[in-house]
């Protein structure tokens, strides 16, 4: 198995716990655009904190349950918002 594909697995798994299939349908097309490939998206993910969310990364507000806001700000910077 190669390395991208292991990475992208572990980018849908790291989802999976938070998001339907639909939503990860949606988010995974995306988060690979905006950060090039799987093992960047992960990063971004675990440990890029979010100005939006007070500093907390994607995976802390996720953790928190706040998964819906999490798709509001993703669909929101789709669409040229402030991200």
């Amino acid at each position: 198995m190669s390395t991208a594909h292991t990475n992208y697995q572990e980018l849908k798994n790291a989802l999976k716990c938070f998001f339907s299939v639909e939503e990860q349908m949606y988010l995974i097309p995306i988060l690979l655009s905006w950060a090039g490939n799987a093992e960047k998206a992960m990063f971004w993910f675990n440990h890029q904190k979010i100005p939006a969310f007070g500093g907390q990364t994607a995976k802390l507000v996720c953790e928190n349950g706040n998964q819906t806001l999490f798709m509001e700000y993703i669909h929101s910077a789709e669409l040229g918002g402030y991200a």
